[in-house]
């Protein structure tokens, strides 16, 4: 499974409602995501991808797609 759907897995699982979500998704327009759900989103890729994630590395996240760039970020660096 890809970066992209693994993040969209964990959005989905963490959001209340069905909706379509793309890499161009909105996460708060589009997907309805507020405070708390972006807190379980945070812990669900976490436990997705085994890493630790700084909830402030997240403040300027807008579409779902940024969450996949940042989490390929993440996990390349930690990789070094």
């Amino acid at each position: 499974m890809t970066f992209e759907k693994r993040v969209m897995k964990v959005v989905r699982e963490n959001i209340e409602g069905q909706f379509e979500i793309t890499s161009d998704s909105i996460l708060i327009e589009d997907l309805g995501v507020d405070s708390f759900n972006k807190i379980m989103i945070i812990a669900g890729l976490e436990d997705e991808f085994s890493i630790e994630i700084n909830e402030d590395d997240f403040s300027q996240i807008e579409r779902v797609g940024d969450i996949v760039d940042k989490i390929k970020s993440i996990v390349c660096k930690e990789g070094e």
